[in-house]
């Protein structure tokens, strides 16, 4: 359990495909991680595994992980950009808890199991980017059937912020039952479903053969 927490000076993580599991906590208060390369093995992401992750800006969930547990990305507090990948099926509440500068998330085409509050205090929210059909109005933004919380959640619903962020819902063409130039009291627009990865040329992401290749060593 917390392998590697506080480690203050660690810019990067890349777990290679032998890894399959992590504990819980493993990278928490990594305050300089900046980078998470996850394992194609690796199919969850525990309990407080990168919570207070406080240099972590852009987080592309990638194809394998199924599973998000509760507070696995709580309090990191620079995050914008948030990718889910279609193999995300289920998120625990408080998953993305205090992310406060969050921006703009991609969600997958079926929409996951979400815990309630999964997203909380994020009063900066501008785009949900929808790959799939709308969703249903009736339980829009998610609301858990047990208590009626929105995942979306507490301050940082779209409900009960004050102000109110304006959110804009990005949907593919063709996908049904959406609208324009709004749709259930939200604007929308449409997008072309390809997702930018955020990929950064650091000399950590090379082995040292690579790294000597690409500087012409």
């Amino acid at each position: 359990y917390s392998a590697f927490k506080n480690c203050a000076y660690l810019p990067a993580v890349v777990l290679s495909p032998a890894i399959k599991t992590l504990n819980p906590g493993a990278f928490e208060d990594c305050i300089s991680l900046e980078d998470i390369v996850f394992s194609e093995n690796l199919t969850e992401i525990p309990y407080g595994a990168f919570r207070g992750c406080r240099g972590l800006e852009t987080l592309h969930i990638t194809h394998g992980i199924q599973q998000i547990r509760e507070d696995a990305f709580a309090d990191c507090v620079s995050l914008e950009y948030l990718t889910l990948s279609d193999s995300v099926t289920s998120i625990d509440h408080d998953a993305f808890d205090n992310c406060t500068d969050l921006k703009r998330v991609v969600l997958p085409t079926d929409m996951p199991d979400f815990g309630s509050t999964m997203i909380y205090e994020s009063n900066n929210l501008e785009a949900l980017y929808f790959r799939g059909p709308a969703p249903d109005p009736e339980y829009f933004p998610y609301y858990d059937p047990d208590d009626s919380v929105p995942i979306f959640g507490g301050s940082g619903s779209f409900d009960f912020c004050d102000p109110e962020p304006v959110v804009t819902l990005y949907y593919i063409e063709g996908q049904e039952g959406w609208t324009e130039p709004t749709w259930n009291g939200y604007p929308t627009k449409t997008w072309d479903g390809v997702v930018i990865t955020d990929v950064r040329e650091k000399d950590y992401f090379y082995t040292p053969v690579q790294w000597a290749l690409k500087e012409g060593i």
